[in-house]
């Protein structure tokens, strides 16, 4: 996971490691996304943490992750926010 601070506050971008604990490639990703995200995009944000992310690309990303994993997957488990200081 990698983190990003943002003020006082920890944002970690989760999700090159919900990918690799469920077994799923990036390039499978990118082949359940297309054509709403291009496999470049995806790659990205497996790699780095972004900036900031699209809300579309976002609900695109979960519902992908929901049909590959069967499971009900939720913002919180590619992105965790805590303070500074605080786990």
């Amino acid at each position: 996971a990698v983190t990003y601070v943002v003020d006082t506050s920890m944002i970690t971008w989760k999700l090159k490691t919900f990918l690799e604990q469920h077994n799923i490639s990036a390039y499978s990703l990118a082949k359940e996304v297309a054509p709403k995200l291009s496999a470049n995009t995806v790659y990205s944000l497996v790699r780095e943490t972004p900036q900031r992310v699209d809300l579309d690309s976002l609900d695109t990303i979960l519902n992908a992750l929901r049909d590959m994993t069967k499971q009900n997957v939720q913002i919180g488990h590619l992105l965790e926010h805590r303070r500074e200081g605080k786990k």
